[in-house]
């Protein structure tokens, strides 16, 4: 059982948190309900958390009103959340933290790195949301509110419904679980206050690099909700993951952790000399190596690229070469020539001099030529008047290449959550394409 231990927060309550492992903080907002002693039974809760503590400090805790918490009057608000948030990380002395904001924990996240953008490191959401009200329809929300209120038995059934299908043993424990961590009316006003939180003024103001982590099948929260998350946050990345499960450490909580681990602690998570990152091709399937898992997958033109890149570090290399162009300068007509560019300018110098002579009627007619050969010599010149390329061949391939590596990035995200965010961080995409982390990679383009 985990070393639950106290600290009073600044309206005076005693929160219960788990302080747990060594190394760079890793915080956890509070979610719905949580009990810090039952759901430690959990031997996938156990097992998540345990792997989490061999990296990081690793810090969670029961909000007020629920698990070993104290009881009684409490007003539940985004601000009272964030203040109780806030107190806790002055008590851990923490000038820093990286944190992990779990489905309704992640708006209280966004609001804390909002406020306190110089504490955050890093920040990940997983299986969270930009706005309750976008979960259910009002009515919805309303009725499934006043089922917890009026009948917490039945309540914690359809709940258990969303977070456990088909899993008997786990809807089993949940219900439990839930009924001896809260009350009814306060798991009814923290379910109300679920809805009623909303990120979308603060997500301007996040700095860090966030992290939207969210399995595709999610039965509680809608995956089109991480895609609002990602896209409303300016330094987001997201990683879709297989599974349905919304809690962290259930389903494959492995492929979560791995993500966590890569993305908070970048650098660290790499090779070593008995198990070196390896790219190795075998007729159409490739084997990966890295950070201590093996990963297969079919030929894809989008691996072939990224092979090429991880076995040339630092290089930057033109779309046209990945295509297996012989010369990237080669290729693409000039739309107007130098000779014909001439003459119209001509033209204009001729014009603009008859301009100041003409009758009103030719002064009209000159205009309309004037216009019509700038705009000719617009569309066919590019920056610095220079000759623009007809169907030039290295935009065309900076698309194609681009969209085949970031095919390929979020396949390899499929099976290998880490090396997914780890190549996100580091493949540059562009005309000139290029890996810059600083793993070590074998290479293998042929049979092994």
């Amino acid at each position: 059982m985990p070393h639950v231990r106290f600290f009073v927060a600044r309206a005076g309550h005693r929160l219960a948190y788990v302080d747990e492992g060594r190394g760079p903080l890793l915080l956890l907002p509070t979610w719905w309900v949580s009990h810090l002693e039952r759901d430690a039974a959990s031997p996938a809760y156990a097992r998540f958390f345990a792997r989490l503590a061999a990296r990081f400090r690793v810090v969670r805790y029961d909000r007020a009103g629920v698990g070993l918490s104290d009881r009684g009057p409490r007003i539940y608000s985004l601000d009272a959340e964030l203040a109780d948030l806030e107190s806790l990380v002055d008590h851990l002395g923490e000038s820093r933290a990286r944190i992990l904001g779990c489905s309704c924990g992640g708006p209280v996240a966004l609001a804390y790195a909002a406020k306190h953008p110089e504490r955050v490191e890093k920040l990940v959401l997983f299986a969270s949301y930009l706005a309750g009200e976008s979960l259910l329809t009002p009515s919805a929300q309303r009725a499934l509110a006043a089922l917890v209120r009026t009948h917490w038995g039945l309540g914690t059934g359809t709940l258990a419904d969303l977070f456990y299908p088909g899993d008997g043993e786990g809807q089993r424990r949940f219900k439990e679980n839930q009924r001896k961590s809260a009350e009814p009316e306060i798991a009814a006003r923290l379910l109300e206050l679920t809805f009623a939180l909303d990120a979308r003024p603060f997500v301007d103001r996040v700095r860090a690099p966030v992290l939207v982590l969210h399995r595709k099948g999610d039965s509680v929260i809608p995956h089109a909700e991480a895609r609002r998350l990602a896209t409303a946050l300016a330094r987001a990345e997201l990683v879709t993951l297989e599974g349905s499960a919304h809690l962290p450490w259930e389903g494959d909580g492995d492929a979560v952790a791995s993500a966590i681990e890569a993305f908070c602690d970048l650098g660290k998570t790499v090779a070593s000399a008995d198990d070196p990152a390896k790219l190795l091709r075998d007729g159409e399937i490739w084997t990966i190596h890295f950070g201590g898992r093996v990963a297969r997958l079919g030929s894809a033109k989008g691996i072939d690229d990224l092979a090429l890149l991880l076995g040339r570090p630092g290089d930057e290399v033109h779309v046209l070469a990945l295509l297996g162009a012989p010369d990237p300068t080669t290729g693409a007509d000039a739309a107007l020539d130098r000779a014909a560019l001439a003459s119209y300018r001509r033209r204009l110098a001729e014009i603009d001099a008859d301009l100041e002579e003409t009758d009103p009627p030719r002064r009209a007619r000159l205009a309309e030529e004037r216009e019509a050969l700038l705009e000719r010599i617009a569309a066919d010149t590019g920056l610095g008047g220079r000759a623009r390329r007809l169907n030039d061949p290295a935009e065309r391939a900076r698309k194609t290449v681009t969209a085949r590596i970031r095919d390929a990035i979020r396949r390899i995200g499929a099976v290998h959550p880490e090396l997914g965010v780890h190549l996100g961080q580091t493949i540059a995409t562009g005309v000139h394409c290029a890996y810059r982390g600083s793993v070590p990679w074998i290479v293998s383009r042929g049979p092994i």
